[in-house]
């Protein structure tokens, strides 16, 4: 059986649209794009946040007496942990009641997923449970 391809090349161009957008008006955000078969994923950080993605890791930069920075940072840190927070919750629940009548099994699930393994995301399956 051939192996799927480690991305979608559709996806990846909307993500890249959707990208130069929020940079076009200076937003950030996090973006989540889910295909039948693929998963595309970003964080965009906006200029005002001071907050970078470098090769080595996520940055914040401002300096002490960059006040309008660092609240940009807090605001932007804070609103996507609470937004994000709200979709864990709603996601847990629809896996819930996927579990509650359905076995579930993931195929190269070893452990949380980090942003070098994104292509690596698990294929799920699902086996109707028996009434």
């Amino acid at each position: 059986m051939p192996q799927p391809k480690p991305s979608d090349p559709k996806l990846i161009e909307l993500a890249t649209r959707i990208r130069t957008l929020m940079r076009e008006y200076d937003a950030g955000g996090t973006i989540s794009l889910v295909s039948k078969t693929h998963g595309e994923f970003a964080i965009v950080f906006p200029r005002w946040s001071g907050i970078s993605e470098e090769p080595q890791g996520i940055r914040m930069r401002f300096k002490k007496e960059e006040q309008e920075i660092a609240e940009g940072a807090a605001h932007f840190v804070v609103s996507s942990m609470q937004v994000n927070e709200m979709f864990v919750e709603d996601f847990s629940e629809l896996f819930d009641a996927l579990r509650a009548k359905n076995i579930i099994s993931f195929s190269n699930l070893d452990s949380r997923i980090t942003r070098s393994e994104v292509s690596k995301l698990p294929a799920v399956h699902l086996v109707p449970l028996q009434d």
